[in-house]
């Protein structure tokens, strides 16, 4: 494979192409078989009941994840491995299965007895689909855009909760190389590096959680219901929209504020390392 474009050889990777691993091309086959059940399911669930509709969507995203854990696996472990992995499996690795699926969806919708079973499912649920609108064009280009979006996402997270820590364990210099901290011990470079990305994979998902619930959950409300939690005033009910939005918030300004203090640590011996060696 040629090594000038490291970025196209691990999405061809992961899709077992030039690799010899057949493997790894059995995954997205999988993938793109059961979004093509999932499209046939959804032109005919209007109410949208059906899990199985939702694969279109979600495929790529399962396929960025699952690319991103893969890496933690990876045999030889460098700063360019990271780099790559971490930008194939959030922006690129999803990209073939993502046209792929609309490829299907377009060449499903042509055929007569589904656009049918689309026109029937409608009539049956008084005129409304889950799933689909009156667009092929609107379709595809929201289905594909909300499933870029979601497989960014995934990807993101997985390297960052899941592929980072684990180069971190596995091989702390291709985390802290280029840094004050490479020139620390192994032992404490293990350390930092761990401290490095648990922390900033806390700081980066606690943002995300508070920011998201943020709009109905403020700081008085949160401690009115952890004080209620406590004291046994109610009973926590996951089904509760408020609570549940309350206890997500609750957890997000915790994994925010913990991951600050790692990344505090962090910085502060990378200052001290800076000052020791000159």
């Amino acid at each position: 494979m040629d090594n000038d474009h490291p970025y196209l050889n691990d999405v061809k990777k992961a899709y077992g192409i030039g690799t010899g691993n057949t493997i790894f091309g059995l995954v997205p086959l999988g993938l793109l078989l059961l979004a093509i059940q999932g499209i046939y399911s959804a032109m005919r669930d209007s109410e949208g009941t059906s899990l199985l509709g939702a694969m279109p969507v979600a495929a790529p995203a399962i396929m960025a994840g699952w690319w991103a854990i893969q890496g933690a696996t990876a045999r030889k472990l460098s700063t360019t491995s990271l780099m790559v992995r971490l930008a194939t499996s959030s922006l690129l690795v999803w990209v073939p299965l993502t046209a792929a699926i609309a490829l299907a969806t377009l060449l499903m919708w042509m055929m007569p007895s589904n656009q049918a079973a689309i026109m029937q499912s409608t009539a049956d649920n008084y005129d409304f689909h889950y799933y689909w609108g009156e667009s092929i064009g609107g379709h595809l280009l929201l289905t594909s855009l909300a499933g870029g979006a979601i497989a960014a996402a995934a990807g993101f997270f997985g390297s960052l909760l899941i592929m980072l820590p684990a180069y971190a364990i596995r091989k702390p210099s291709t985390v802290t190389a280029g840094s004050h901290l490479e020139g620390t011990p192994e032992r404490g470079q293990r350390g930092d590096a761990v401290l490095l990305t648990v922390g900033l994979a806390l700081f980066t998902i606690g943002l995300f959680l508070q920011k998201l619930f943020a709009m109905n959950t403020d700081v008085q409300e949160a401690q009115t219901w952890v004080m209620n939690s406590i004291t046994g005033g109610f009973q926590f009910s996951f089904a509760n929209r408020w609570d549940r939005e309350a206890l997500f918030w609750i957890l997000g300004t915790a994994a925010l504020a913990t991951g600050a203090v790692m990344l505090a640590i962090v910085i502060a011996r990378a200052i001290w390392a800076r000052r020791k060696s000159a």
